[in-house]
């Protein structure tokens, strides 16, 4: 009788001490409990301001300098430009957003409470299969291109000799290549010539002055000071146009002693300026777009430019520092001796 009585008091500890370890368990397995976030948002076109459906979206977790490892979550905008990423832990992520299959945009998610709701602008994508090559035999890279209305392509390149800046005009095509203008190179003191157009002669422009070259000799004619640093030219109808450091537009009267107007178009980092024979466009360097205004300079349409690879790869033209239009009107991105060719819809 008690050997019984041990045996069911022991069974009943044990039982017990069973029971303890199952609830050590459990409460060993949920540990310390993470929050979780949510990420939802609108996309719009960042012209037309409609909301835009079927854009795939990637989300990537992302270290302190924004570079990314892998995608966590994929989703695509409903019919009312909506999206929606639940289940997150908070962090740095990297959105990903791609439209017509290629990546217009990547911003820069920071999650510090439960939900976070955003609204982005994306532009219209613009791409290219085509791609050329100008070479010049003193310096590779161009510091500025320009097509002449007869369908010559022509460049100017600079390079550094015995303290001085050198420079030369080019003129010529793919095919029989390019020739230089005039027997020897124009010879500067310092600093780097950047931007070339065409009027009667070339102008192109050094820092704080603009330069007429001549046609024949390929050497400076005439030089103008002004107060902006010009970063591009081009030429509309017989107005010179120039982009400057200064976040202006400029406006002369065929001599750059004549300003005629300055114009602020809102673009934090310009680049490049080109006329297409109706509009005036101009590179914003800080987000990678190519802007175009009508001759008042009110903004029409942004796009963002991609070259296709043959292995069929996108890739973001990030070089939008020049800018030309050719007699088709077609339009022409240089980035060092690449040029890239795009046919606006």
């Amino acid at each position: 009788m008690i050997t019984k009585g041990y045996i069911f008091i022991g069974l009943i500890m044990l039982s017990l001490y069973s029971m303890k370890c199952q609830e050590a368990q459990i409460l060993d397995a949920k540990g310390p409990q993470i929050p979780v976030y949510s990420l939802s948002g609108i996309i719009r076109d960042i012209d037309s301001d409609e909301r835009l459906p079927e854009l795939i979206l990637k989300l990537e977790p992302v270290n302190l300098l924004y570079q990314s490892t892998y995608t966590v979550a994929f989703d695509t905008t409903n019919n009312q430009g909506y999206f929606y990423f639940p289940m997150l832990v908070p962090g740095n992520y990297l959105l990903k957003i791609d439209r017509n299959h290629h990546t217009v945009c990547e911003y820069k998610v920071y999650l510090t409470r439960s939900h976070k709701t955003v609204k982005i602008a994306v532009a219209k994508p613009l791409v290219t299969f085509d791609e050329k090559y100008a070479y010049f035999p003193e310096q590779p890279h161009f510091s500025g291109f320009y097509w002449k209305y007869s369908g010559t392509l022509i460049g100017i390149t600079d390079w550094e000799e015995n303290f001085k800046t050198n420079a030369r005009i080019y003129e010529g095509n793919f095919v029989k290549g390019f020739k230089p203008v005039g027997k020897e190179p124009i010879i500067l003191h310092n600093n780097s010539i950047t931007g070339l157009a065409y009027l009667d002669n070339y102008w192109t422009c050094r820092a704080k002055k603009i330069y007429s070259i001549s046609p024949k000799t390929g050497q400076i004619e005439t030089s103008t000071s002004i107060p902006h640093t010009i970063l591009d030219l081009t030429v509309a109808e017989t107005y010179i146009w120039a982009s400057t450091q200064e976040r202006k537009i400029l406006k002369f009267n065929r001599f750059p002693s004549q300003l005629v107007q300055v114009y602020r178009p809102g673009i934090v980092e310009m680049g490049g300026i080109a006329w297409d024979g109706k509009n005036i466009w101009i590179s914003d360097l800080a987000n990678f777009h190519l802007i175009q205004f009508d001759h008042h300079l009110n903004k029409k349409r942004t796009y963002k430019l991609f070259y296709v690879d043959p292995w069929y790869q996108s890739h973001l033209i990030e070089a939008l520092n020049y800018i030309s239009f050719d007699y088709e009107g077609h339009l022409w991105i240089g980035n060092e001796n690449a040029l890239f060719e795009f046919i606006i819809p």
